[in-house]
């Protein structure tokens, strides 16, 4: 193997061990699927995934009912979930 692919090779085990690390820093502590400041793991995803589910279950009105739509992400997601606004 040429020295310059042993250093990359180092290089991007390097970097995933890093980023390995801070991923488990950021996700490991809090109960899943949250993370440790009680947002979803994927948190952009959460409202694209419970938007659908709610359509599929004829629930759509709930989409506009803040209070409905925070009921619905509690039990969907999870009870600690900090609070998501459906845009």
């Amino acid at each position: 193997m040429p020295a310059s692919y042993r250093t990359l090779l180092l290089a991007s085990l390097g970097a995933y061990a890093i980023g390995a690390a801070v991923v488990l820093q950021l996700y490991a502590p809090g109960p899943w699927p949250l993370d440790m400041v009680n947002h979803a793991v994927g948190r952009d995803f959460v409202n694209v995934w419970v938007a659908g589910r709610l359509v599929l279950e004829g629930q759509t009105a709930v989409l506009f009912d803040a209070e409905a739509y925070q009921a619905a992400l509690a039990r969907l997601v999870h009870q600690a979930l900090a609070p998501h606004i459906w845009s």
